[in-house]
């Protein structure tokens, strides 16, 4: 596994931890968090294709508003933070 897969696997079980309170969040408010909280450094371009790949495997929802991508928990992502799924390629948070 390389360093890039290590930091896209952060970036998602990160952006879940995030997410987990239920609020709809955009894709600039959730970069500083991943930034300033997470300590996870990826560009905004890194954070949209790990918001894409997250509602792929249907544990957010994303709408496009205006420039902003704008994500919500999913009932199978609140199912990952509660630690009863595993998911393949995100890192489980402790």
């Amino acid at each position: 596994m390389s360093l890039a897969e290590i930091r896209n696997q952060h970036a998602r079980g990160a952006i879940l931890g995030l997410l987990k309170d239920g609020t709809n969040t955009n894709d600039s408010v959730l970069h500083d968090g991943l930034t300033m909280l997470e300590g996870v450094n990826v560009s905004r371009d890194q954070v949209r294709a790990a918001l894409r790949w997250l509602a792929e495997q249907e544990l957010i929802t994303l709408e496009k508003v205006g420039l902003f991508l704008v994500a919500r928990i999913a009932e199978r992502g609140d199912d990952f933070n509660s630690g009863r799924i595993v998911v393949d390629g995100i890192k489980r948070r402790l």
